[in-house]
């Protein structure tokens, strides 16, 4: 017999809770500042009048139902660590 997983998409708070509650199995966790990065980047390089990437791939990372509340803590401070606590 084959398990079933449940997942989530892009980490939102209402996903991390889920995943601590155990509701949820895993979800793909958008480093969001990383996003953000990314796109100074490609401005940047338009404005130079430089090539910018067809594509854009930040950090994503995986977090699943493994991980404390600690390490989602931890995890979600870095993702906003220059945008700040937004609610999310």
């Amino acid at each position: 017999m084959e398990e079933v997983q449940t997942n989530g998409w892009g980490g939102g708070q209402d996903e991390l809770d889920s995943i601590l509650k155990g509701e949820l199995d895993f979800t793909l966790f958008r480093v969001n500042d990383d996003w953000g990065v990314s796109v100074a980047e490609a401005i940047r390089l338009h404005l130079e009048q430089k090539p910018v990437p067809a594509v854009i791939a930040p950090t994503m990372k995986v977090i699943d139902k493994s991980f404390t509340a600690a390490e989602v803590k931890e995890e979600t401070d870095y993702a906003f660590r220059y945008s700040g606590v937004l609610e999310r």
